[in-house]
């Protein structure tokens, strides 16, 4: 209605055009009913359609706009006249200002095309998409922005698929530190000797001795990095659990306990959870530990395809795989004990208990009787080691290749599923 008071046309001539300003299934609606109509009328329609516009809203393009307006126009039948004339009725808000300018100097179709196409083609279309790309820029989180920002996109699909791209990268970079943050490095000390090495030179022997502890350090306490998830004491003696200093410095009387770190592979028949077990007394590991395969199977179903931790032994090149812990309850003879242990997907033996619970239950290991003591509160036992030496073999595969000359001793670097161990070693070409 303002655009018929607009261009000053009378009560008659809005009735007779609003019919023409139908579209989509109103119009189709008008053309169904003007079968109907009787020759009269269908006359004065035709008249009317020469003489009145129809009202097309006009699409974002506008090519397409214009060649929907030809289609309308050619099928009322309308000339070049006509539709310069009636022009108006379809433009709205900016095209109505810009017509209202350049309907001075435009005095013929043909000259209108050009003109609009000029106006509102791809200029149009360009501005269109700078201002949605503006509202998605600033939308976005700002990690995004400056690597959106680099890539330039120029559409909108170009700049959604590129910004879920990037974030899909800064999530997996992220939960990979994250996860590389959370692994375990349990330093579990070694009891072998290493021979020296000629070959490093004085600026790398001083990088060692800043990060690496020495052999005697190694001997004495368990030396680790401290994570947050596992948080442990970084100085403590390890003959008595007082913090604060290391075992060398320690002055208190140890009434003679025989345990050291230099022990071989020892091992206890005890039961753990309700079920029998070969269990490994590891003095180096400063964690306890048990193997999925020694649970019920029903234990790893519930942990397939779970994310999980890494711990890393003492050369700093074997590691297990963690899937979380477990309270484990171990019964000594009558003697009933329990410890928190990692629960890991393959392990050398079906339990290792570290030096946790070594402190927890004060054992006291002989190695020369080949006897454990463990005492609580109440009592004190004494456990027999099974010793049955052909059975404990475990393949340890070589970290780097190495040619052995004969008759020499070379000190090679090996990975295996064990904390520490004083064992012997025996070349296999079958593992």
């Amino acid at each position: 209605m303002n655009q018929f008071k607009q261009y000053g046309l009378r009560r008659l001539e809005r009735v007779q055009a609003i019919p023409f300003l139908l579209i989509d299934e109103a119009y189709l609606w008008k053309l169904f009913l003007q079968q109907y109509l009787s020759t009269s009328s269908t006359k004065q329609n035709n008249t009317l359609v020469e003489t009145v516009a129809l009202s097309i809203a006009a699409p974002n393009d506008v090519h397409d706009w214009l060649d929907t307006l030809e289609q309308r126009f050619k099928m009322a039948k309308w000339n070049d006249e006509e539709k310069l004339h009636y022009i108006s009725v379809h433009l709205q808000d900016d095209a109505s200002r810009w017509w209202t300018q350049a309907s001075i100097s435009i005095k013929t179709w043909s000259s209108f095309t050009e003109p609009v196409i000029k106006a509102f083609g791809s200029t149009k279309v360009q501005e269109l998409v700078f201002e949605q790309l503006k509202y998605l820029m600033a939308g976005i989180r700002e990690s995004l922005k400056l690597h959106v920002a680099l890539q330039d996109p120029k559409t909108t699909d170009a700049f959604l698929s590129l910004a879920r791209k990037i974030e899909d990268t800064l999530s997996f970079t992220t939960a990979d530190n994250e996860m590389q943050q959370n692994d375990i490095n349990i330093n579990a000390t070694t009891t072998q000797k290493s021979l020296e090495q000629t070959s490093i030179s004085q600026k790398s022997q001083k990088n060692i001795r800043q990060n690496i502890p020495s052999q005697e350090q190694m001997q004495l306490r368990p030396n680790y990095q401290r994570y947050s998830q596992y948080s442990q004491r970084s100085n403590y003696c390890y003959k008595c659990g007082t913090p604060g200093y290391y075992a060398r410095d320690c002055t208190r009387i140890h009434f003679g306990n025989p345990s050291t770190l230099n022990t071989t592979l020892l091992y206890l028949n005890v039961i753990v959870n309700n079920k029998k077990m070969k269990v490994m007394m590891d003095t180096g590991a400063n964690r306890s530990f048990i193997s999925i395969k020694a649970l019920d199977p029903s234990y790893g179903k519930q942990f397939n395809n779970k994310s999980h931790n890494r711990v890393i032994l003492a050369g700093g090149y074997t590691s297990l795989s963690v899937f979380g812990t477990m309270n484990l309850f171990i019964m000594m003879s009558d003697m009933s004990t329990s410890i928190k242990a990692l629960f890991v997907k393959e392990l050398c033996a079906d339990c290792i208990v570290g030096t946790g619970f070594i402190h927890k239950y004060n054992l006291i290991i002989n190695t020369e009787e080949q006897i454990v003591s463990i005492s609580d509160n109440y009592k004190c036992i004494t456990l027999k080691f099974d010793i049955n030496k052909g059975d404990i073999r475990y393949p340890a595969r070589l970290i780097n290749n190495v040619r052995i000359p004969s008759k020499r001793t070379v000190t090679v670097l090996v990975s295996l599923e064990l904390s520490s161990a004083k064992v012997l070693f025996r070349p296999c070409f079958k593992l």
